[in-house]
């Protein structure tokens, strides 16, 4: 009874006091961001958790005016161990719907690279002074998203690809590492795809405070028609008919930037539109190794 009046009362509290404006301070400083909420509501029954909800982060100037990131909910866990001691840990996040915008800019910068903390210079101490090594929150443990979407932007123009029915969970490991599993729906504005499949996307990326270095990705495209990749990519199929699946395994190299990619792609069953499906009709494989260094834009 005690919990189910305090989880009644609480939302009046931090809406008429000064609480509303340190709990979006809180967010703003775990986030990294300039951050607006419009209520909160606070769930003490099955573990403390706070719900912020219309979520709105702010972007940097440097990349447009438009929002980096905004959710219709953002559910964070608590500790009662720290809620008990007046301290705002969470724990876990869930984002519902949210909407991220990836943006690059003229100079080549991408805001999400420009958001995680700079790298150590050399010979810099791990400990002590160093404000730029931001980590997402302390003691932050897992990120789950919920039908979420990405939007993908050149500058101010919008791209016209976005990634829908975001999904899955980012969980750290004991070795600080991020540990994903994520599936997404790729999209076109203006094109109709009806079997355009499904990207999943696994493995780990080191912690915000090393900028996700390093890394090992595993990312798959299946169940997808070769004519809806085409329209996808090109905005036409061209009257080609078949099916399509690829992956790609991706890992940084320690300490050098680059990246070594091992690609494969199959195209099963291709043939034209006007003719009928046949058992010999061929297939399309290609398979691609290759050594990727993004800071002198070199491709071997």
């Amino acid at each position: 009874v005690v919990l189910w009046l305090a989880a009644l009362a609480m939302p009046l509290v931090i809406r008429h006091t000064s609480l509303q404006g340190k709990l979006t301070a809180s967010i703003s400083a775990a986030l990294g961001r300039s951050a607006q909420v419009e209520s909160y509501d606070l769930k003490l029954l099955g573990g403390p958790a706070l719900e912020a909800r219309s979520v709105s982060v702010a972007e940097d100037s440097r990349f447009g005016a438009e929002y980096f990131l905004r959710a219709d909910s953002m559910v964070m866990r608590l500790s009662w161990a720290a809620l008990l001691r007046g301290h705002f840990e969470p724990r876990g996040i869930l984002l519902d719907h949210p909407t991220l915008n990836l943006v690059r800019n003229g100079a080549g910068d991408w805001n999400l690279a420009e958001w995680l903390p700079k790298p150590l210079a050399t010979g810099e101490p791990l400990a002590g002074g160093n404000a730029s090594r931001r980590s997402l929150g302390p003691g932050l443990t897992a990120i789950e998203v919920d039908g979420g979407r990405v939007n993908f932007k050149r500058g101010y123009d919008k791209l016209p690809f976005a990634l829908t029915n975001v999904s899955g969970r980012a969980v750290t490991d004991f070795s600080g590492r991020w540990q994903l599993d994520l599936t997404a729906t790729p999209w076109r504005a203006a094109v109709d795809l009806q079997q355009v499949g499904v990207l999943h996307a696994s493995g780990y990326v080191g912690g915000t405070s090393s900028r996700l270095w390093p890394a090992a990705l595993n990312m798959s495209w299946s169940d997808s028609s070769l004519p809806d990749f085409l329209r996808l990519v090109v905005g036409d199929d061209h009257g080609i008919r078949g099916e399509l699946s690829a992956s790609v395994n991706a890992a940084t190299h320690n300490g050098d930037g680059s990246w070594s990619i091992d690609a494969f792609a199959q195209a099963s069953q291709v043939h034209r539109w006007d003719l009928s499906l046949r058992a010999d009709n061929p297939a399309v494989n290609v398979h691609i190794k290759t050594n990727w260094n993004p800071a002198n834009s070199s491709i071997e």
